[in-house]
């Protein structure tokens, strides 16, 4: 259940370091991989990427890694689409990307997570809110080698790598707009009105809260999006077009020093 963006209000945010890119698909087969030969096959299995499912019903993964957990980048899923290292990884849901931050936690003296809502915004869109990460008005087409870039945003064949500096946000985080849409934790209040619609969507679908995705992809004839985009899902909904970031709470790098 997707929705628009919320009214903008001012939030205080603490120190925190984000990941300058989304996790890529090198890094999360490296997670699956690991697994495997750790003997979690069924866990392995579990958070394997996966075609759109939602309501509960997670469709067969799009790939599987042997039991050795070997892998080499770039190969073709059973859909037919190739899957390169540096593209964002998608098809996961929310947990699967929390199950990540986990196993990343366990392999170094640092806490990782998925950013709240407000630290996307705040990483996204600086202190002055712009509706882009390079400013307050759109690209013309083709400036900036959007169209080349993100032109299909639907198809991981061309979802890669964001070279432009335009594309970059006021802190030189890079990719918040255009290849994919991210999972994030929500932490923002909403209007009365908004919080009523979505506890009626939660009745409707079960106990389970739904999970936040923020930012939006370029598709081929759309319309680009705005920073301010926000959608609602399922807890076990996966889409081509949603991927994650990891953050670390800034008090505990400066402990590591």
């Amino acid at each position: 259940a997707a929705i628009s963006g919320l009214p903008q209000i001012d939030v205080h945010v603490s120190d925190f370091a984000i990941a300058r890119y989304p996790v890529t698909a090198a890094e999360y087969l490296e997670y699956l991989a690991d697994l495997r030969k750790s003997g979690i096959e069924p866990e392995a299995l579990l958070r394997s990427p996966r075609a759109r499912g939602s309501r509960g019903v997670r469709q067969e993964p799009l790939f599987q890694l042997p039991p050795d957990g070997s892998y080499a980048l770039p190969f073709i899923d059973r859909d037919g689409t190739t899957w390169h290292p540096e593209q964002p990884i998608v098809s996961i849901s929310h947990d699967d990307a929390e199950a990540y931050a986990v196993w990343l936690t366990a392999r170094s003296d640092l806490t990782f997570r998925l950013p709240t809502e407000s630290e996307w915004e705040k990483a996204a869109r600086g202190s002055d809110g712009r509706p882009y990460p390079w400013g307050r008005e759109p690209l013309e087409d083709g400036e900036g080698e959007v169209s080349r870039l993100y032109g299909a945003g639907a198809d991981r064949e061309t979802n890669g790598r964001a070279t432009s500096f335009r594309l970059a946000g006021p802190y030189g985080v890079r990719e918040f707009w255009g290849p994919i849409a991210e999972w994030v934790n929500r932490d923002i209040t909403k209007p009365e009105s908004r919080e009523k619609k979505e506890k009626s969507g939660e009745r409707r679908s079960g106990p389970a809260r739904f999970r936040v995705y923020r930012g939006g992809w370029v598709s081929s004839g759309g319309k680009p999006p705005t920073l301010d985009a926000r959608g609602l899902a399922e807890p076990g909904f996966s889409d081509s077009r949603i991927g994650f970031r990891c953050v670390r709470n800034a008090a505990k790098i400066l402990k590591t020093k």
